[in-house]
């Protein structure tokens, strides 16, 4: 018995593999992921009602506490056309993506444009780019606090501060992935 199975076997796998039937190659995936290896303070100031000054890295990384090591994604799934975000508690953050030249931009559904979010450092190097902002902003009525972190900040001048009363604490680093 166990030799008629065998012999079946045989001829079932041979018939698979036969001229009319071939194999064809596996083509490799087109995905890939990227751990997160470490970060970078490119960037710190401190803007009082419009004037701009640097202020040292270990005050701004204080004043964000934890958030500046436990906010960054842990990795990186690249795909054609989109990026996953995997975050702590397998949190996953999904954007649309097109890459101009080593530079990745994600597409921001809410102003409908592409937004720079990180570069290529090589070909197995991603650098993600993010800043990190704590504006307080003083009306005659109030003072509204925000505190927040976006992708696509590049400098402080992105927050648009110029016109405002008030103070900001702005960081930008920069999170390596291999």
């Amino acid at each position: 018995m166990k030799l008629h199975l065998l012999i079946l076997f045989l001829v079932i796998v041979s018939l698979g593999c036969s001229p009319d039937n071939p194999v064809s190659p596996v083509k490799p995936a087109e995905a890939y992921t990227l751990k997160f290896k470490s970060s970078a303070v490119i960037e710190t100031q401190q803007i009082n009602d419009g004037k701009t000054e640097a202020i040292e890295a270990k005050k701004a990384e204080a004043l964000f506490g934890k958030r500046i090591i436990t906010w960054h994604p842990k990795e990186l799934r690249f795909s054609k056309d989109s990026l996953l975000m995997v975050k702590s508690d397998d949190v996953v953050e999904a954007y649309k993506i097109k890459w101009e030249k080593s530079d990745l931009f994600v597409y921001n559904d809410i102003t409908e444009q592409w937004q720079y979010c990180g570069s290529k450092n090589d070909k197995t190097s991603f650098a993600l780019n993010t800043g990190f902002y704590m504006i307080n902003k003083q009306s005659s009525f109030s003072t509204i606090k925000v505190t927040g972190q976006e992708y696509f900040l590049k400098s402080s001048a992105d927050l648009d501060l110029s016109s405002q009363k008030g103070t900001a604490i702005w960081l930008r680093v920069q999170y390596i992935y291999e």
